[in-house]
């Protein structure tokens, strides 16, 4: 339902939320925290924030529904549209926008699966995956270091990556 609201919206693609190998339902709730300033009088290094003034931090820890579902036909007719015979979809009645996967595999080996899961989905036939993400940068994954800021480590992922035969 998430993907079909950016769908049709003006933004200019649908990025799915990041994937993992299998479902997971991510950290243990609260994963969110909001505030908002409603006092106008407030201030901060001499400038009024006001009443937009407003704060959130969330550890989410990547809940989501596997990548197999987001790269099922179902789900990319949900998010995209499903294609009519002149290139339109039936829920925006024009081209479909580009649908992007992103993965974030708790290990490299991860990853590489997710990839080749892609791959074979667009090579029998799925047209409508136009990219992929490689999340390296999740913060919010208990036990799990933040590859990107390890540049030896991300190298190596990089590097593996580029090899596959995709």
């Amino acid at each position: 339902q998430a993907l079909s609201k950016i769908a049709s919206s003006s933004a200019g693609a649908v990025l799915a939320k990041s994937a993992t190998l299998v479902e997971q339902s991510g950290n243990p709730l609260p994963r969110t925290w909001h505030h908002e300033n409603t006092n106008t009088n407030n201030t901060n290094n001499g400038t009024n924030q006001g009443e937009d003034s407003h704060a959130s931090m969330n550890s989410e820890g990547l809940p989501n529904y596997g990548i197999d579902y987001y790269i099922c036909s179902e789900t990319i007719d949900e998010a995209v549209g499903a294609c009519t015979g002149n290139g339109a979809t039936t829920t925006t009645k024009s081209k479909p926008k580009p649908y992007f996967v992103s993965i974030s595999g708790k290990n490299l080996n991860d990853n590489i699966e997710m990839l080749n899961r892609i791959h074979s989905k667009i090579k029998n036939g799925e047209t409508r995956i136009s990219g992929v993400e490689l999340n390296l940068a999740c913060p919010n994954i208990i036990g799990k270091p933040i590859i990107a800021y390890d540049f030896e480590q991300m190298e190596s992922v990089l590097e593996s990556i580029s090899h596959l035969p995709i």
